[in-house]
This record gives structure tokens, sequence and C-alpha cells, in this order.
């Protein structure tokens, strides 16, 4: 496995979820908030090590309380990690393999009901 040759491309995907992190969690909310009955509120803990955003909406069969919880960007040893998956002799091995890495930017949407 020859992870590390793929170092500089996995440093520009963490460089460019960083940048993009933010405005990604704000186009969810607000995708997320066309369909809410009130305005939403957002609690932030140290053991969630994020934040969380609570939106009440509106679904077919009543109101319903939706949460996003929000995540940091994918770390550099982590997608490190994950390339072993997609490396020789998976059959989807091409390079660069850090291509393969979908989700740098991350979130949770968690619907009750």
């Amino acid at each position: 496995l020859h992870c590390r040759d793929e170092g500089v491309f996995i440093t520009q995907l963490r460089a460019r979820a960083q940048l993009l992190n933010l405005s990604f969690h704000r186009a969810v909310i607000d995708v997320l908030s066309l369909h809410c009955s009130s305005p939403f509120s957002i609690s932030s803990s140290a053991t969630l090590r994020g934040s969380r955003v609570i939106l009440n909406c509106d679904f077919e069969e009543g109101a319903g309380e939706v949460q996003i919880h929000l995540a940091r960007p994918k770390t550099c040893s982590r997608m490190a990690e994950k390339l072993r998956e997609y490396a020789p002799p998976n059959r989807k091995s091409r390079w660069p393999l850090t291509a393969n890495i979908l989700d740098p930017v991350r979130l949770s949407v968690v619907c009750h009901g």
C-alpha cells in the first residue's frame, strides 16, 4: 500500500474540506429550514465535539423534531486509514486513491417519529 504517495492529495482535500465545511452546513440547514414551522435553535456541548441544530419540521404525519449534528471535516489521518479500503487489490483501485473519499465534509440528520 502506497498511501504515503497520497499525502499531498489528502492534505489538499483536507484544506478544501475546511474551506467548504461551514458553507456545506449552512446549505443543509437552509434546505431543511424550508420545511420548518418555527425558528431553529443551536446548542453546543464539549462532549459532542460540535454543534447540534434542532428544527421543528412539518411532515405529512405532523410536526416533528429534526436534529442536525454538525461535524468537523474528516482528519488527514482518518482519510489515510480510509485509503486502505481503496488500495489494490480492490477492483475500483485507481490513482489517485484519494478521489474515492467522498465525505470529507460531514453532518448527520436525525429525524424522530
